[in-house]
């Protein structure tokens, strides 16, 4: 009975999700209170498990819900960490009541997590390169742009066109290029929303769009070029090569070191050290601990990804990423160029727009860059109006001698424009090479150490095998 109910509930809740978010979330979380139990007080075990799973049938359909996606709506916003107490406390459960076999499960999990933010990742990736290269052909053609990008959606179903279908819709009701944009693709990038807001209002948008339409472009093929090695390979490797070691530490080795005892023989040096660093790891607990924070971090770092920053009032894990990546050592190059191309891009269209150098510089403060070079761009814009030489102000707050140079007193306005382009391609190309050269640095010798890690477990869970072997060989001479 308590199971025929829970079904009813549940297409309820869904028809209510997808209708009116809000009344199946607060629905949903009673519901299942109540249910849970009524199934504890009558002991019914298919209604103890059907109560959770409602619950979370019904998070995951408000969460993927994306008829009004562009409003942004409160169910879907508190649907999100719901979703994840709720997953973080069901592997807490399943761990303790199944032990080592749900962490197995739980790898699985993790390759399918993997996989679907992959997937995630490079459709975010399409729609955003289709919408800027649609956006760049229409403001080239003599006509509202509202109506050109209505006829470039083709009305087909695809995600492309029902995205570009919604900006079209808030163009014609007279929004801008960029509120247009955030309202109608809430998944757009921080950077390409905040390079279009910075260009649209110099009257640069066709420059911008054809310069982030090659950006994306080159992203694209680098995501489609074949890697030899891929950045989550060492990472999984080891998490496969731990668990593997773990199952032959509690069930294999145990009987190795019975029949060494019988014979003995004490177990070798190298078996015994890889024995008392996994077990203690396990019978302490500290292996599911690090395992489920390592669980949250991961929820966290895949909301942070897919999450849309905002430059003007950036959000508390933005701060803290923007001031990890830019004090230690081998990101700050990176993050520190990456930021002077952006900046350099904007500052060109400002002034090839006819912008005076302090306006220029006001909208650079709209881009997606990192927190502290935001402040030295704040700095920057200060010394400027005070009449501080720019040459100088650049220096004074730390923006890089190439800006300097290219802002410099003795040159002219028409060679700023050309200096300034070669600034940028300056960082662009460093930023590149300096990747590229730590890929083929760092990968080469994380592989190595890789294999030899592997090298020395599998001698050490083979030489058991060996030394009984050698010993029956002994006792029974051929």
């Amino acid at each position: 009975m308590l199971l025929l109910i829970s079904l009813i509930l549940l297409v309820l809740l869904i028809y209510l999700a997808v209708k009116t978010p809000g009344i199946a979330l607060i629905a949903s979380v009673i519901s299942t209170a109540f249910l849970f139990a009524s199934a504890l007080y009558i002991e019914d075990v298919p209604g103890l498990i059907a109560a959770p799973l409602i619950l979370l049938v019904t998070l995951i359909t408000i969460i993927s819900e994306n008829r009004r996606r562009e409003l942004d709506q409160w169910p879907q916003r508190c649907a999100k960490p719901l979703l994840i107490f709720f997953v973080i406390v069901a592997m807490v459960i399943l761990s303790a009541s199944f032990g080592i076999v749900m962490f197995y499960f739980g790898f699985l999990l993790i390759l399918m997590t993997i996989a679907f933010v992959a997937v995630l990742s490079t459709s975010r990736l399409s729609i955003t390169s289709e919408v800027v290269a649609t956006l760049a052909a229409c403001t080239r053609q003599n006509m509202p742009l509202a109506t050109a990008v209505e006829f470039a959606s083709d009305r087909s179903k695809t995600e492309q066109s029902r995205t570009l279908r919604r900006i079209s819709k808030w163009l014609s009701e007279g929004y801008s290029v960029t509120d247009s944009i955030k309202h109608g693709f809430a998944r757009c990038p921080g950077y390409v929303l905040s390079m279009i807001s910075a260009a649209e209002p110099i009257n640069q948008l066709p420059q911008m769009l054809a310069s982030l339409q090659q950006d994306l472009a080159e992203k694209a093929a680098q995501s489609r070029r074949l890697q030899p090695i891929h950045p989550l390979y060492p990472a999984m490797l080891l998490v496969i090569i731990f668990f593997i070691l773990s199952g032959l530490m509690y069930f294999v080795i145990p009987k190795f070191s019975e029949v060494l005892k019988d014979f003995s023989i004490q177990m070798p040096k190298a078996t015994v050290i890889l024995f008392q660093i996994i077990r203690p790891a396990w019978d302490s607990k500290i292996v599911p601990v690090v395992l489920i924070a390592a669980a949250t971090a991961a929820m966290i770092a895949i909301r942070v990804r897919f999450r849309p920053r905002r430059p003007q009032r950036p959000y508390l894990l933005s701060r803290l990423g923007d001031f990890l990546k830019w004090h230690l050592p081998f990101l700050h190059f990176f993050e520190f160029n990456q930021s002077m191309v952006r900046i350099l891009e904007v500052l060109r269209l400002s002034l090839r727009a006819g912008q005076t150098i302090d306006s220029a510089v006001s909208a650079t403060l709209s881009l997606d860059v990192n927190q502290v070079m935001r402040n030295r761009l704040r700095c920057w814009l200060t010394s400027i109006q005070t009449g501080q030489d720019i040459a100088d102000s650049v220096r004074k707050c730390s923006l890089g001698k190439p800006l300097a140079w290219a802002m410099s007193d003795t040159v002219k306005l028409t060679n700023t424009l050309t200096l300034l382009e070669t600034v940028e391609s300056h960082y662009r190309t460093s930023y590149n090479y300096k990747l590229n050269l730590a890929r083929f640095i760092f990968w080469p010798m994380l592989i190595v150490a890789i294999g030899v890690m592997v090298g020395l477990a599998v001698y050490a869970i083979f030489i058991p095998i060996v030394t009984i072997l050698s010993h029956l060989a002994g006792m029974y001479p051929s």
